[in-house]
Order: C-alpha cells, then structure tokens, then sequence
C-alpha cells in the first residue's frame, strides 16, 4: 500500500488510519485494546503534553521501558510534536546509557517503573536535568502515564514536520566502541514503505496482525511495527520474548505475522509446550539478525507450515535492503539457505572490496 500524499510522515500513519479504520484494533497488549481511533487520539495528548512540557520540534525524547502499548503511543506522539524519538537499550550498564544518554541530550523521559532504580543512578550523572514520565503498562487505571495522558487535550496539534527533519535516533549495540546514533528521518521511513509497495513478496495488509516480540530498542522491532501499520495493520504487542509468553500470545491473539530471530524461533521450538499451541493463523514468518539452519527450517515448517522470508539490513540502512524470499527457501539447497537474497525494488547492492573496488560476479 501507497497512501501518498495522505501518508507523508510517521505522525501521518495514525491519521490515517484513524480515518479509514477507526473502530479496527490498533494495538493488543495483555487484556487491554486500543482502536485505531483511540490510539490517534492518545498519540494527540501525548503530543501536546510533550508540547506543554516545554519540548520543542527537533528535541529528543527518550524511552527506557521494554515493550508495551504505551511505547507505540509515545512513538507517534513524538512525531506529532515534531520532537525526535530515542528508544533506550535497557540491557545497557548504567556507564553505557549515560554516554547515549549525553550524546542525545533529551529534553523529556518516558521511563518503566520497573526501571526506577536503574533510572535514577543514571540520571544522578548527567550534568544536565531531565524531566521524566514513569509509566506502569499493562493496567490502564493504575498507569501514572495514562493519568498524565488524560489531563491533555485529544486536538491534533497540527505541527509542520519536514521530510527532511529527523524523527528518530537509534543506537547500534556498540559492539567495535561505543553505541552510535543513527539518524532517521522522515523521508527516509516513509521511501523504505515505498521499496516494500513495489515489492511482490510482501503482502501486508489490514487484515493482518504483526507479534510485536523483539526489542523495541532494536530496528526488527520498531521498523517492522511501522510498517505493518503503514499498511493498516494491528499489532499484538508482547512485553519482553520468553517462549512460554510468545506461545501464549500466539494461542490467544492470533497474529498472522511473526517477525523474530532465528535463535528466537529455536527457543520457541525447545518449549515443550508448542506442541499444544495453535500456529494456524501465522501466515508467513520473517525472519532477521542471521540465516537459518537447514534442520531448524525444516522443524519450523513442519510446525508452522507458512511463507517464510528473511530480510537483511542493518540499522544504518533503516530496513531491509535484500530479501530471501518465500519461493526462494529451497529446503533441498542448504547452501541457498546461506543467502542474504536479492534487493528490494529501487534498491542498489554492490560488493566491494577493502580498498573500494568493486568485487566481480562470483568471487569470494
């Protein structure tokens, strides 16, 4: 799907939504739905509560919680101020998030109750105040940022976004040195949805829902929940990945996508519980972070007898650059298993070499 001009920032995709599905599910997470009108609606308060907080277009705004409704809803509310979104690795040691955390310089905290105390260590060695917003997911009476949602106004603030203004800034795991900012802008996100429209293996659309199961730190899972709801989708949001929750989840939401690791897909399978969940409704699985084994494939059919897809990108490339697509899973070629695929459609791939050549066909 192609909703141009409608569509032309991330604020946008629950605008329209809204519009055309307003009474379809947005957002499932544990016992609680949020519609598509709700959740623009919601994304509206945040917007103008950040706003009123004193956050100005082009600020930061940091989340440090793992997955949750409340995490998409800052994620759009924070394009609606026209600010900058910065999820927070909250694996990372408290030396670790101080250098991201002064290389951002946030304005404004979202941060998980859970994460407190980790919060407050980090926050006492910052030579600068950062004023914070603790959210409690799961209960929305109970929930310290639904009560601060609520005291704000349901108007959409209306604010210019530029293509060219950022709206994200995610850090890479700093495996060589220190974490790295990757700057996204809005043009940038929206034009990768355009590489997936001209694209026939995808075939995402409304009557889809996406398992929300990787890290929300993480590109797998902030740039595949973007684009199942670029294309009108719901997403099932589940808190953190521990098998036994994702057959739960599988069993009782229903998705239709699974979007995870390979490792992941592993683990799922060693539960011995799969056995007694119902897979039927997942229609492909995508797949990322590395190739699949020949046996754990096979396992993996056998189970979940669905499309199955790997992408590969990597953050600075702000989403899948190749596809090994369905047809392209040859389960009596283990070698083509090793395969990264070929590009997406408006997409270019060279290989080259240390000193900037470009490497011929079929050389290793």
């Amino acid at each position: 799907m192609w909703p141009y001009p409608e569509v032309r920032n991330v604020a946008d995709i629950t605008r329209y939504n809204a519009r055309n599905y307003p009474e379809k599910p947005a957002l499932l997470f544990e016992d609680n739905v949020i519609s598509m009108a709700e959740l623009d609606a919601m994304t509206n308060q945040f917007a103008n509560g950040l706003i009123d907080g004193g956050v100005k277009p082009g600020d930061r705004v940091v989340f440090y919680g793992s997955n949750s409704d409340d995490f998409l809803v800052a994620l759009f509310g924070t394009a609606k101020a026209s600010a900058v979104f910065v999820p927070l690795n909250w694996r990372l040691a408290t030396e670790e998030l101080q250098g991201v955390l002064e290389d951002a310089t946030p304005t404004m905290a979202i941060v998980n109750s859970e994460l407190s105390d980790a919060w407050g260590a980090v926050t006492e060695l910052l030579p600068f105040e950062l004023s914070t917003q603790y959210v409690t997911p799961g209960v929305p009476g109970s929930n310290p940022f639904r009560q601060w949602l609520n005291t704000f106004d349901t108007e959409d603030p209306m604010l210019d976004t530029g293509l060219d203004d950022l709206a994200w800034i995610l850090y890479t795991s700093g495996t060589t040195g220190k974490p790295k900012g990757v700057e996204f802008m809005h043009s940038g996100i929206i034009l990768m949805r355009m590489c997936e429209h001209f694209e026939a293996a995808y075939t995402w659309s409304k009557d889809d829902t996406l398992l929300f199961v990787a890290p929300n730190f993480h590109l797998l899972g902030i740039g595949l929940t973007i684009q199942c709801f670029f294309n009108g989708g719901s997403i099932a949001v589940v808190k953190a990945f521990a098998p036994k929750l994702v057959l739960n989840e599988i069993q009782h939401k229903k998705p239709t996508i699974l979007a995870v690791a390979p490792v992941m897909i592993q683990m799922v399978l060693d539960e011995p519980d799969y056995v007694n969940t119902d897979f039927s409704s997942i229609r492909e699985v995508v797949y990322a972070g590395s190739a699949i084994s020949l046996g754990l494939i096979k396992k993996a059919v056998e189970v979940m007898p669905c499309r199955f897809m790997q992408f590969y990108g990597s953050t600075e490339s702000g989403g899948a650059i190749t596809l090994l697509r369905p047809e392209e899973h040859d389960l009596n070629n283990e070698h083509r298993l090793t395969s990264c695929g070929k590009p997406l459609p408006l997409i270019d791939v060279k290989v080259m070499s240390p000193d900037g050549v470009e490497v011929p066909d079929g050389e290793r």
